[in-house]
């Protein structure tokens, strides 16, 4: 997933839209055809940023916001 930041030249002012479902040529071509529309800031993409979690060894309960994580005597089932 992307999104669009920007930065406004004159006033170093900064934001950014909505992480979207996109390819990275869809949002580039986004950003190119804004950065043509508004000369004054520039635009670029951002790529959503995911952590890959390891539970192996660990248990836990579905649905439980509980959840705290622990060792577990046997390896989670990978099946």
């Amino acid at each position: 997933m992307y999104r669009i930041a920007w930065k406004v030249e004159s006033t170093n002012r900064q934001g950014h839209g909505e992480y979207m479902a996109i390819s990275s040529d869809g949002i580039q071509s986004m950003v190119d055809t804004l950065n043509k529309k508004n000369p004054c800031m520039n635009h670029w993409v951002e790529n959503m940023k995911t952590l890959s979690l390891s539970l192996k060894g660990h248990r836990c309960s579905y649905g439980d916001l509980t959840f705290i994580p622990h060792d577990s005597p046997t390896a989670s089932d990978s099946s």
